[in-house]
Order: C-alpha cells, then structure tokens, then sequence
C-alpha cells in the first residue's frame, strides 16, 4: 500500500513511447508502469495526417504508475522540463492501493 497513493497518467503521441517509458524507468524505477496504445478523438493538441482525418482518431499512448503525491508532482516539474512542447498531457487522482 502506498501512503498519499495517486494515479500519475500522461498522454502522450505514440512516437514518444520508447523516449517517455526510458525516462519515466529512469526517473520512478521502483513504480509498476502501464502503457497503454489509446486512440484520441476531438484532440486539438497537433494537426492531423491525412490518414488520421480518415479514421478521425490521433493514436496516443497512455503511461500510468501510481506512486505518491511528492514523487508525482517531482516527475511532472521535470517533465515540463525535460519535454517542454512535447504535448504531452497529464492527470493525476488520489487513488488507493492494495493487493489481494
């Protein structure tokens, strides 16, 4: 159980998958992390290719780890730094952990 638990998810174009997952593994070694290939609809955040417009979804990864309030906000200041412009979204809730 991790006290002060939330789920840490960023959003994400698939061509930054092996650079985000390197530094998230370098960055929260010990958190599990999810990787997820999502397909995003209405997203502004970049323009379309002619084959996205087609299918009318942008694919997208979604990284997730749970990990603690300080860790998370730690990442994400060097997350803006490290990745400034990248267009790489956040989210973050409390959460709570277990395991049966």
């Amino acid at each position: 159980m991790t006290p002060n638990a939330v789920r840490l998810d960023l959003i994400s174009p698939r061509e930054l998958e092996a650079d985000l997952t390197d530094w998230l593994t370098e960055h929260q070694p010990e958190a599990p992390l999810l990787v997820t290939h999502v397909n995003g609809h209405n997203d502004a955040s970049r323009p379309m290719t002619i084959a996205e417009q087609v299918a009318g979804t942008l694919p997208l990864i979604r990284l997730s780890l749970t990990t603690n309030e300080e860790t998370a906000r730690r990442l994400l200041a060097s997350l803006a730094t490290d990745y400034a412009g990248s267009g790489v979204r956040w989210s973050m809730w409390p959460v709570e952990t277990g395991r049966v």
